[in-house]
Order: structure tokens, then sequence, then C-alpha cells
């Protein structure tokens, strides 16, 4: 009866020793940012343009490429094969926007109007991942937590001096300026994945990865590599 104790001791042990521990990995692939800044109609609240009350605002985003590079970097402690906590770095590129917007003021009239800029997505997450082992080597797993995004819209500006004398304009010179207006919150991060342990230390992870921004949502696929400490 002892010796069954201790081999059935042996058997639920094992797996926790086998999967226990910290590892570091990398990730590359493709994100998708087209759902990543809201549209419709925001309230203009007090902004005054020209003497008039903006009364509302309406956004349409246009992405020159909905479709970006996107990576990953991450570094994790495993409990045992079923359960990690994990911490991961993303970045899903840059790519171009414009803005058509339509201005509604008080008084009932209009303005329309569009801005160009480049939309930058990155962030941190923190997630728990749990896995389920499918064979000896392969396994599945989910995971679910927070993560801090920053969205950044780059603005380029450029002004133009002009003298106008006698029917005719003449340049005098332009400034150029860039601006940045940096968005920050905490959303919830979500994903799901494979994972094949091909040596002692070394496996590849097959992975899809979501974030429920503020104001909309950005996915990526990867493939990764992971080492085990």
């Amino acid at each position: 009866m002892k010796g069954v104790l201790v081999l059935a001791g042996f058997l639920v042990a094992g797996p926790v020793v086998a999967g226990d521990g910290f590892y570091l990995g990398a990730g590359l692939g493709a994100g998708l940012v087209g759902a990543s800044l809201e549209e419709g109609t925001v309230g203009g609240g007090d902004e005054v343009l020209g003497g008039r009350l903006l009364e509302s605002e309406t956004r349409n985003y246009d992405f020159e490429n909905e479709q970006t590079f996107a990576y990953r970097l991450f570094a994790g402690y495993a409990w045992n094969e079923y359960l990690a906590l994990e911490l991961a770095w993303f970045d899903y590129g840059e790519t171009d926007v414009t803005n058509r917007f339509e201005l509604t003021f008080s008084d009932g009239s209009q303005a329309w109007g569009r801005e160009d800029f480049e939309l930058n997505t990155q962030g941190a997450s923190l997630t728990s991942v749990l896995s389920y082992p499918l064979a000896e080597d392969l396994s599945i797993f989910g995971r679910l937590g927070a993560a801090w995004t920053k969205q950044t819209q780059t603005y380029h500006h450029e002004a133009l001096e002009l003298d106008i004398a006698d029917d005719s304009v003449r340049n005098l010179g332009s400034e150029a300026w860039t601006e940045e207006v940096d968005d920050t919150h905490i959303d919830i991060a979500y994903g799901l994945g494979a994972t094949y342990q091909f040596s002692g230390s070394w496996a590849a992870r097959l992975e899809a990865n979501g974030v429920e921004l503020e104001n909309g949502r950005v996915f990526d696929a990867t493939f990764s590599v992971v080492y085990r400490l």
C-alpha cells in the first residue's frame, strides 16, 4: 500500500517539476489595428472655433494599412504545466491614418475637413496563462489579464509665410513642426495559442492575442520562440 502511495505521489508531482520555472521568449507576426480608433459622433464640449460653439464632431478613419508588422517580448514564471504568469511587451508598428471629420456648431452651421497622422500602438500586459497538454510535447493555452496601452498620433504641420503686394503673392518661407498626441489607458488582454516543446529548454509557440482598448481593439498573430531557464 505504501508503494502505491509513493508511486501516486510521484505521478502527481512529476508534471509540476517538469513544467515549473522561469522562461523568456520573443515573437514576430502581424497586427490588425483597423478597429483601434473610435468612429462616430462625439460632443464638442465647450470648445469654440471661429467664434462658434462646437456642438458635435463626427469622425471617420481611413487606414492606409490595417495590417501591420507586430512583435512581442515576454517573460514568465510557470508553477506547473497548467498555470503561468506572464509579462509581455508588444508593439503593433506604425501606419498612416486619415481622419475625415464633420463639425456641427450650435448655430446650425457645419464644416468638413481632414487631417493625416501616423498611428503607433504599443504597450505591456500581465496575464495568467492556463495550459492543457494534448500530447507529451504539445499543449494549448489561453490567457487573460490586463494591459497598459499607449497610442501615439503623430501630426506633421507646415506653415507658409506669404507676402501679398501689388496683386502678386510671394512665398517668404515655411516652418515645419511635429506634434505628438499620446493616449494611454488600462485595458483587458486575452489570447489563445499552442506550444510545441521541441527540446528540454526550447519551445515554439503560435498564438493570437487581442487587447480591448478604451476606444476600440487590436489583434495580433505571432510565432514565438520560448527558452526555459
